[in-house]
């Protein structure tokens, strides 16, 4: 084989892995909830929250939630699959019916949103204290094509929500979640979801940032008073998602105990090379720095 046989190979051999996507150096969307077009009516879970009372909060809604059953509805909805769970306490209060949304409300706002909403319809909440505990999870076997699979990192979070301020009390914090192997994180950096709003954190701020464990199957109601905090390597990402909660607010005088849309979520990042990529690399490198070499000599 002559120098310019070797020089086309090496060349080609580069080409068809890029091309091929087998390595990919450029972040790109991994996940793309875009709130357009998923239903074209509203669509319930396919799993609901039940009333669970207990002594201290009689009025208990909870959708414990389950790693192996998805509450994205199943008909009528064509959006990413995603996973969930939440609870809704009133300590004197009965609401009328329960969490009455929980579902992708068609077109609300101009999106069609992840929704949860409790009324009392026509009356208030005076009176009673209140409490919201909410997680979606958008796992890897949803992400865009080409990131269903293998090794991924996380450069960038962003969510637009919106949200009925229902009460002078009402403070509802939002989270950014990440699970690497089988373990689920929270940000640190949190943002007020109590009235309509958008959150981001590119690369910069994810480089920096800091994450708590949160294992949303035995508590879903994350302890932010004895989390502790540690940098993190957002490398073999296996999921994504928010988390948000209220521990404790005013009824208030609206007919809303809350009234929450996710209206976009989206991740973005690149896969990870396997080893055997990076060897076929490091291999062809070498190959080109001979050829080269050789090149000169000849010329001289």
């Amino acid at each position: 084989m002559n120098n310019t046989t070797i020089s086309k190979t090496a060349a080609l051999l580069a080409a068809s892995l890029f091309a091929g996507g087998l390595i990919n150096l450029q972040a790109d969307t991994l996940i793309d909830f875009d709130g357009t077009g998923y239903v074209s009516a509203d669509q319930d879970f396919q799993h609901r929250a039940s009333n669970t009372p207990n002594p201290t909060d009689p009025y208990t809604y909870t959708l414990a939630y389950s790693d192996s059953n998805p509450i994205s509805p199943s008909s009528g909805y064509s959006g990413p699959t995603f996973y969930g769970g939440f609870q809704y306490t009133s300590t004197t209060i009965a609401p009328s019916s329960g969490i009455s949304r929980q579902e992708v409300r068609n077109n609300y706002q101009g999106a069609d949103q992840i929704v949860l909403k409790a009324t009392n319809f026509p009356d208030d909440w005076t009176g009673s204290e209140l409490s919201l505990h909410a997680v979606f999870i958008f796992k890897q076997t949803a992400f865009d094509p080409g990131y269903t699979t293998g090794n991924l990192t996380v450069d960038g979070l962003s969510v637009n929500w919106g949200s009925v301020d229902v009460s002078a009390s009402f403070s509802l914090t939002g989270y950014f979640l990440v699970q690497t192997a089988d373990t689920f994180y929270l940000s640190n950096t949190t943002f007020d979801m109590s009235s309509d709003g958008v959150f981001s954190l590119d690369a910069t701020a994810l480089a920096s940032e800091t994450w708590a464990v949160y294992d949303p199957a035995s508590d879903l109601n994350f302890d932010q008073s004895s989390a502790t905090y540690n940098s993190l390597v957002l490398e073999e990402i296996t999921a994504v998602g928010i988390y948000y909660e209220d521990d404790v607010y005013d009824g208030g005088t609206n007919t809303s105990a809350f009234d929450v849309g996710i209206k976009t979520f989206n991740a973005t990042g690149t896969v990870i090379p396997e080893p055997s990529q990076i060897t076929f690399l490091l291999c062809l490198g070498s190959l080109l720095c001979i050829w080269r070499k050789r090149s000169v000599r000849m010329r001289s």
